[in-house]
């Protein structure tokens, strides 16, 4: 397993819970002068030409009293970047919202926070530009981040953010030419949109238009008006019942229903008998009458 750095090894531990330095009044003005000396040497210098041995000998401390507050030059580097970009994001954040162009006020303040008077970039802006890419990537990486959200909120709409931070940090650029540049990069405006149309309704008036009326009746609809067919309703299936039973030879009148019956024979008469070959008749013959018995 690779041994880690001293310097993760304290970032580490002092994100623990309760495990945060406290330093004291005169502590935090000794960090103060550490990181004011640095930034003058290494703005002067370069960062090679330090090391943390004749750092030390420079600004009469020892190295074991500057590595309490930071571990090596690359944390006091890193700390020098942090401090500058959070001036120059408190400049931008003091450029009221109210301004006729809150943007350009915004890129102005940038230009002012990391220029002198003179128009040169300033110390710690020089640091940043020449030894961010230097720093390992733990240390790097945060002021990444910073840029990259300071540089979204200085570009215009459609520009590229990391292209405006390019022309802000150039020294032999004037606020007015920058942002010329900007406006040239800057996609074109859409074209405008032709006005919509006015729809023909198909529906004509029916009451001729008055300068002062103020509704319109109008004829109601032409198409039909189609309704769903509602479904089948099924059939119930019909009873069959048996036809009545045709009499049959066995059946006498009156076995016959009340209506169904013939006429009774009147007293002294009888019935024809059908001759041979003619149909049977109807009437009524008259009987002789039965002789007394005995």
């Amino acid at each position: 397993m690779a041994l880690l750095h001293p310097r993760q090894l304290r970032a580490e531990a002092d994100d623990l819970p309760g495990n945060r330095p406290h330093f004291s009044a005169r502590e935090l003005d000794r960090r103060d002068r550490i990181v004011a000396t640095a930034t003058a040497l290494m703005a002067r210098h370069g960062r090679a030409a330090l090391t943390l041995a004749n750092f030390a000998l420079a600004i009469r401390m020892s190295r074991q009293a500057i590595q309490r507050h930071f571990i090596g030059l690359d944390c006091i580097l890193a700390e020098i970047i942090h401090r500058h970009l959070q001036s120059v994001a408190r400049a931008i954040g003091e450029v009221p919202h109210t301004a006729p162009d809150p943007a350009a006020a915004r890129r102005a303040a940038y230009v002012a926070a990391t220029r002198t008077p003179w128009g040169a970039p300033t110390p710690s802006q020089s640091l940043l530009l020449q030894n961010r890419l230097s720093l390992p990537p733990d240390l790097a990486d945060p002021i990444d981040q910073t840029r990259l959200a300071l540089a979204a909120a200085l570009a215009p709409q459609g520009t590229d953010p990391e292209t405006t931070l390019t022309l802000l940090d150039n020294p032999h650029l004037s606020p007015t030419e920058i942002e010329a540049m900007l406006a040239a990069l800057a996609p074109p405006a859409p074209a405008a949109l032709p006005p919509p149309k006015p729809r023909h309704s198909t529906c004509a008036p029916t009451a001729a238009r008055q300068p002062h009326a103020t509704s319109i009746r109008l004829s109601p609809p032409t198409f039909p008006i189609l309704f769903p067919r509602p479904p089948p309703t099924p059939s119930r299936p019909t009873r069959k019942t048996a036809p009545p039973a045709a009499p049959t030879h066995r059946s006498t009148p009156r076995h016959r229903p009340k209506h169904q019956r013939p006429p009774a024979a009147l007293p002294g008469f009888r019935r024809c008998q059908p001759s041979s070959g003619r149909p049977a008749c109807s009437r009524l013959a008259k009987r002789p009458p039965k002789a007394a018995r005995p």
